[in-house]
């Protein structure tokens, strides 16, 4: 009975320490550092929190030198149309890349398992 007593004592106190350190850590402000080239090379863009945005960075970097002219994103847009695969990206998508929205409307390319679903049997 005793060593079962002593057996629920820690186990109760492990889990209230574990509680209380998550709690601890994940209090804001409490891993915040400054960020410079002493700590990271990527230094912004910064989000509203204060963190760095590293896919806008990434964006930023890999972004250099392409243009809506050299880049074949644009074209496999152009190619499968506004909705590939049922979906529909945002119209900022569109203008971040630098071109138009697809229309709804065209001559896209259509697999042929869609083809073979629209065929009459």
């Amino acid at each position: 009975m005793r060593r079962s007593r002593r057996t629920q004592f820690i186990v109760v106190f492990i889990l209230i320490f574990a509680v209380v350190s998550t709690v601890y850590l994940a209090w804001p402000g409490y891993s915040a550092f400054t960020v410079g080239t002493e700590t990271t090379y990527v230094t912004g863009p910064l989000d509203t929190h204060g963190n760095i945005d590293y896919v806008a960075a990434l964006n930023e970097r890999l972004g250099k030198g392409i243009t809506p002219e050299n880049n074949a994103n644009v074209l496999i847009w152009q190619v499968f149309g506004p909705h590939p695969e049922g979906a529909t990206m945002p119209a900022e998508y569109f203008k971040w890349l630098g071109v138009e929205q697809p229309p709804e409307q065209g001559e896209y390319y259509v697999s042929w398992g869609k083809e073979f679903e629209k065929a009459p049997r």
